[in-house]
């Protein structure tokens, strides 16, 4: 877990650097996990921060022609990848300092509409459920199955961006 922390650490400070623009910090980061050797990493570490890799998969695929740079990236989903290294970061040193098999598994994703309510995904891979909380709703905890939250009314924007989940 050490490489991963280091790893992680050096993708938020890249992350977070005001002297680079937007696709150079999203570059930059998502680099500093290139040669990551996973064959050390727990079980439920590994689904973790494969679920990570997803959620970035999915934003970079829009983008075929980025290769190298992300400089072709539109400024919301460079947003979104930089935001994607920020919980991987955070998931990462609350993982280390965490105790029991249940610290390293859990995927979270957070989400504000432009309305400014605030949504939380968390995804147990080692389980296979899904649950999103929000403020619009008191924080009360909806199981999601397929991208779906049952029992939930969402609008277009929340939809998409669980469904991306």
């Amino acid at each position: 877990m050490s490489d991963l922390l280091q790893r992680a650490r050096k993708a938020r400070t890249l992350a977070n650097d005001p002297s680079l623009m937007k696709w150079e910090r999203a570059t930059r980061a998502l680099e500093a996990f290139g040669g990551l050797e996973l064959n050390g990493l727990s079980r439920e570490t590994r689904a973790t921060l494969e679920a990570y890799l997803v959620e970035l998969n999915r934003v970079l695929e829009k983008y075929p022609q980025a290769t190298e740079d992300y400089q072709c990236v539109a400024d919301g989903d460079l947003q979104w990848i930089l935001d994607i290294i920020g919980e991987l970061a955070a998931w990462t040193e609350s993982a280390r300092s965490a105790t029991g098999p249940e610290a390293a598994r859990i995927f979270r994703a957070r989400f504000t509409n432009l309305h400014g309510d605030e949504w939380e995904f968390e995804y147990d891979p080692a389980k296979g459920e899904g649950v999103v909380r929000g403020s619009d709703v008191d924080w009360e905890a909806y199981r999601v199955v397929g991208g779906r939250a049952d029992g939930l009314i969402l609008n277009d924007q929340e939809i998409l961006w669980l469904r991306e989940k």
